[in-house]
């Protein structure tokens, strides 16, 4: 009787342990198929990522090209002026017109999106990433705002031309855009070029996660 009681309490213990090892397998592969979906969208983000800083490189280097050109219209259209001329307002004055330049289409400031960035963000994709990707990536698109909210200004400038501007006034910000602006497109241009490439680099090693390092 002693027997077999302790058969039936060892079948027992071993139908308890063939139950809780199926638990504890169907969560181990429930856990691991939720990681595998985790992190596929984290290589997927940060993909996109990648590819929306190569599109807006592309379209720096655009606007820069673009800018260039106008640039040297400008130079070459305001070569004979005189300080009389430069006090006039204008658009009383005859001798220069920026609309009237070659290919004038605007100072050419470029768009750049962050779309890819803002989506992984609201999609807790950020948080899936290791501390230096994530720094990375944030200062590639706060130096991005920065040059949008500068250019914003200086547009802002050009439209804020009225029937009291003088034409120094008009090329002053012209001036700004010869210098300023295009010296901080080169920078962001720069900067955007090696934030790419060492992205890049992470997810081709795919030591970009929060268990990478």
């Amino acid at each position: 009787m002693k027997k077999k009681t302790t058969i039936t309490i060892l079948k027992y213990i071993i139908e308890l342990l063939i139950v809780a090892f199926g638990v504890y397998l169907g969560v181990f592969v429930s856990e691991r198929n939720a990681q595998k979906k985790i992190d596929e969208n984290t290589e997927k983000s940060l993909t996109f990522i990648i590819e929306e800083l190569n599109s807006n490189i592309d379209k720096l280097m655009n606007s820069i090209a673009y800018q260039t050109k106008i640039i040297s219209s400008i130079d070459s259209a305001t070569h004979n002026l005189k300080n009389s001329d430069l006090e006039s307002i204008y658009y009383s004055n005859n001798k220069f017109r920026f609309n009237e330049l070659p290919g004038w289409k605007g100072l050419g400031f470029s768009s750049l999106e962050d779309i890819s960035y803002e989506s992984s963000k609201i999609n807790g994709v950020i948080a899936e990433l290791n501390i230096k990707t994530t720094r990375l990536i944030a200062r590639a698109y706060k130096n991005q705002k920065a040059y949008t909210e500068f250019s914003k200004e200086i547009n802002n400038k050009l439209l804020e031309i009225d029937s009291s501007s003088k034409l120094i006034d008009v090329l002053g910000i012209f001036e700004l855009l010869k210098y300023d602006v295009m010296s901080t497109e080169n920078w962001l241009l720069q900067s955007l070029k090696k934030y790419k490439e060492e992205l890049e680099k992470s997810k081709q090693n795919k030591s970009y996660g929060v268990h990478a390092g």
